[in-house]
């Protein structure tokens, strides 16, 4: 019962103050879509060429050549957080364009909402120190209440190949509610993607909230989210040898909204992500996949069965020992 405690103590904070830690506003998107990308460690700008990569990278949809539709769904932390997704590509045969659909959901429910009046700020730093969180089972039960906490993502993406460059752009809407709260905003995600700079080596790169995104929420409540840039390389090995295909990756993320050690590096304002990525798949038919995020170990794999595609992906937690977070997804390519 830690963890739904520590969700409803940062959530009563958010809707409950100014706008202050906006570095944090809408990280319920940073999960990401599908299970192949997070089986390779979230390394996956310069491919994003799925139904997944309506998040990933708008641009990597134009390398598809068929309607496609994806499910993913994850038992984060074991059962206590569901992260889901779905996404869908059509291909506009005309304007040899492609149109997307995507949805993320997070959910939490039954989060142990503490009253405010709990919390005393004896050094007015905004965090809850030791000391400060007095809390009674018999005297203080009236002062906690049950929440659900329902996120959304919406994008509707569209994606046009020009020879070797790849181009897209996806226009996405967020809803949040925290029991009796709700937010609103709006963003932009545009991506390129140029192929076969070298032979078999690829650069994405995808720009985020590029513009800006702002939230509303019903207290009055204010945040933006800053631009992120992430810029993907990939690189393609083919092994007559072995009967497949390797396929290595890597991303660099920044962020430039102070997160300091939240990140893996930083200087100042501005911080990176670094993620690694590496697959392999024989035959079209079966793939393993490994990759590191930050300093956190992710693995995968896939199966191809006819126009059906399944992908798995674990994340295990050993630094705060949670159950690990596990990741399905299953996709459907209309050939």
């Amino acid at each position: 019962m830690r963890r739904p405690w520590s969700c409803g103590i940062l959530l009563g904070i958010l809707v409950a103050t100014p706008a202050q830690a906006d570095k944090f506003a809408g990280a319920f998107l940073e999960g990401g879509a599908g299970a192949r990308a997070y089986g390779m460690g979230n390394a996956y700008t310069a491919l994003a060429n799925d139904a997944s990569g309506i998040y990933w990278n708008p641009a990597g949809l134009a390398s598809t050549q068929h309607n496609e539709l994806m499910a993913s769904h994850e038992f984060r932390f074991g059962d206590l957080v569901d992260y889901s997704y779905f996404g869908g590509i059509y291909q506009v045969r005309q304007r040899n364009g492609r149109l997307g659909v995507g949805l993320i959901r997070l959910g939490i429910d039954n989060i142990q909402f503490p009253d405010s009046s709990l919390w005393s700020d004896f050094d007015d730093d905004g965090e809850i120190d030791p000391g400060e969180f007095n809390f009674d089972e018999v005297r203080d039960a009236d002062k906690i209440r049950f929440v659900n906490d329902a996120e959304y993502g919406i994008y509707l993406t569209y994606a046009q190949p020009a020879g070797n460059w790849h181009l897209g752009g996806s226009l996405k809407f967020i809803r949040q509610s925290v029991g009796d709260f709700s937010s609103f905003g709006m963003g932009l995600d545009l991506g390129i993607i140029r192929r076969d700079v070298f032979r078999n080596f690829d650069v994405g790169l995808a720009l985020r909230d590029i513009t800006g995104t702002y939230l509303s929420w019903s207290t009055g409540r204010k945040e933006t989210i800053s631009p992120v840039p992430r810029l993907g390389l990939a690189y393609t090995l083919p092994s007559e040898t072995l009967r497949g295909v390797f396929v290595l990756s890597s991303d660099v993320e920044m962020h430039f909204d102070n997160r300091q050690g939240a990140d893996q590096f930083w200087s100042g304002s501005t911080s990176a992500n670094v993620s690694l990525g590496l697959e392999f798949s024989m035959q079209n038919r079966l793939a393993l996949r490994i990759g590191m995020l930050e300093e956190t170990f992710q693995a995968g794999a896939g199966l191809v069965a006819g126009p059906m595609h399944f992908d798995y992906a674990f994340v295990p937690d050993p630094v705060n020992d949670l159950d690990w977070s596990q990741r399905l997804a299953i996709r459907y390519v209309a050939r």
